[in-house]
């Protein structure tokens, strides 16, 4: 199927832990990474407008998945300029790193973590879910959101740092055909 626009995903591979320690720091890290994710929302929105250019549309998104023994992020949609949005996605994220977070922000993204946390044990579905994925990879589905209340910007900054490794990624980009 022809696509109308270049679609791209960046794939970055993170450090993960052997199965045996997995299941206890995979709590902090995925809180941690919920966290990370809600604070894309300003790159987002930069990419957006980029000086009236839009680099990404609605489709852009951001993704963390992990198990035992592989931990990713796949950040990818519809853009005219796939390179550019790496590119300012990698410069976002060395600000942050940085300590370029203002505590306000950070504080709201942890709120909305726990909240959205919170807000998936209203369903029967997700519930089981949790709870199913909770056995099959060693972990207690409900410690995450104990995570998300202690959750400190230090381990943002530190994963932050850790996670966004240049070595360990790629890019792919599906183009429009010509004519």
């Amino acid at each position: 199927m022809p696509v109308a626009a270049p679609c791209f995903i960046w794939g970055i591979r993170c450090r993960c832990r052997p199965k045996a320690a997995f299941a206890a720091p995979h709590r902090r890290n995925r809180v941690r990474c919920g966290a990370r994710g809600a604070a894309r929302r300003p790159v987002e929105r930069t990419l957006r407008a980029a000086d009236g250019r839009g680099l990404v549309n609605t489709s852009f998104d951001v993704d963390y998945f992990d198990g035992p023994g592989f931990a990713a992020w796949l950040i990818g949609g519809e853009s005219r300029d796939p390179d550019a949005v790496c590119e300012a996605f990698r410069a976002q994220v060395r600000r942050m790193a940085d300590g370029g977070v203002a505590e306000k922000d950070f504080l709201a993204a942890r709120s909305a973590l726990y909240g959205s946390l919170v807000a998936r044990l209203d369903s029967v579905e997700n519930c089981g879910e949790m709870l199913a994925s909770g056995h099959f990879y060693g972990r207690n589905p409900f410690d995450l959101l104990d995570a998300a209340a202690h959750l400190d910007i230090q381990s943002i900054y530190r994963r932050l740092r850790e996670d966004f490794d240049d070595e360990a990624s790629t890019l792919s980009v599906i183009r429009p055909m010509d004519g």
